[in-house]
């Protein structure tokens, strides 16, 4: 769970994860350098559960350097990411462990999710995950969100995440390209909130990363490059319609 200044919603976030259903977890917490009380908050969570573990940046790092230093401290097998403003639901890492119980060998999983306000209530807008998504599958659109997603650590090795805006985006597709799959459920396991301080991307600053992470990263070529970003910009519009 990478944090900063995550005051106003870091205390939901970490009991949706002490309320799990399944138990053995552990969390890890990396305080980005906040100047709030967003290290003070998790402190004390970490002084009551010893399942919860707390990384502290000594200068702000961004997002990814954080996600990655939570990556090197992990010691399970496998790993899942939340970010301070979301939600897990109760059943989240239950119902993932049935499915990778029940569905072996794959190295990503990862389920649905809804869109929540500032007050955690949901503003009837569900993600809803394709039961299996293939490399170019995820070309197409970014169907894996990052807060219900769980990588194999058996079938990836060192996953990090890239200084990119979409690093996420760009690390599935990483792991997905030389012809594995993701598979989901569709339930719908976690919150993904919008509020008026959350992290939000200026359009054409999406569309450029998008374009980097198709001909740099992904190095499709520009004709490749090109034909996805068309299929990607119309969905977004899609999207911003419906």
């Amino acid at each position: 769970m990478p944090a900063f200044n995550a005051h106003q919603f870091i205390k939901e976030s970490i009991e949706s994860v002490i309320n799990q259903t399944y138990s053995h977890w552990e969390l890890i917490i990396i305080d980005d350098n906040s100047f709030d009380d967003t290290f003070a908050i998790a402190s004390e969570y970490a002084k009551m559960d010893s399942r919860i573990k707390l990384v502290h940046n000594v200068k702000n790092e961004g997002v990814s350097y954080s996600r990655n230093s939570g990556i090197k401290a992990a010691q399970g097998n496998y790993l899942a990411f939340l970010d301070s403003d979301d939600i897990w639901y109760p059943n989240k890492l239950a119902s993932q462990v049935q499915l990778i119980q029940s569905n072996p060998g794959y190295p990503i999983y990862f389920s649905s999710y809804e869109v929540i306000n500032d007050q955690s209530v949901s503003i009837s807008k569900v993600f809803l995950a394709p039961l299996k998504v293939s490399y170019n599958d995820l070309l197409k659109s970014n169907t894996i969100g990052c807060l219900t997603s769980i990588i194999n650590l058996e079938l990836v090795k060192n996953p990090s995440f890239a200084e990119i805006g979409h690093e996420d985006y760009q690390l599935w597709l990483s792991i997905l390209r030389n012809g594995a799959s993701a598979i989901s459920t569709a339930d719908v396991l976690a919150g993904y909130r919008v509020h008026a301080g959350g992290l939000s991307y200026n359009k054409v600053k999406a569309a450029h990363w998008r374009w980097l992470i198709y001909y740099k990263y992904e190095k499709l070529g520009f004709l490749r490059s090109a034909a996805f970003f068309i299929i990607y910009f119309y969905t977004s519009l899609k999207k911003q319609w419906s």
